[in-house]
């Protein structure tokens, strides 16, 4: 019995596949490097000329906690953390620890007041649950420096 080949139909079905193929690759190693979750790329770190030190994921999803790490040297027995407002509604700002003297939002900003020991370092842990999906541009600032900017991505 003679079967006909189609060998132009035969090329595009392998050129598909080896496609398919590639973005399954890429998926895989994407994953596997932290992109689409906990791994080595997940995570990000900025330091600020002020000497704030900002740890944070730069991919979250919606609904599941994540924490901003602050890490910094007070020079005073007070200091004040400004968070960008947007940012702290839509990362869904759920807790700060530990715990402000105040909390004001004023002006696109929410100005924590901490009190703090000068010259011994401070940790500042916020944490957050994703209230919506999509790109989330958002900075921190210590005792009116300059702001430090930080990008995150909240899947849904």
């Amino acid at each position: 019995m003679q079967i006909q080949d189609d060998m132009t139909f035969q090329r595009r079905s392998w050129a598909v596949q080896r496609a398919g193929w590639m973005v399954m690759a890429a998926t895989v190693a994407a994953a596997l490097a932290g992109l689409l979750g906990s791994g080595p790329l997940a995570g990000a770190r900025a330091l600020s000329a002020d000497g704030i030190e900002a740890s944070y994921s730069r991919l979250t999803r919606r609904s599941l906690p994540s924490t901003l790490e602050l890490r910094f040297t007070p020079r005073s027995t007070l200091s004040t953390v400004a968070l960008s407002a947007v940012w702290a509604r839509r990362a869904g700002l759920e807790r700060i620890v530990p715990e402000p003297e105040s909390a004001v939002s004023s002006g696109g900003e929410l100005l924590l007041t901490l009190r703090t020991v000068p010259g011994s370092p401070a940790l500042v842990l916020v944490e957050t649950r994703g209230e919506s999906a999509g790109l989330l541009d958002g900075w921190v600032r210590l005792d009116g420096g300059d702001p430090l900017p930080f990008r995150q991505l909240v899947l849904p």
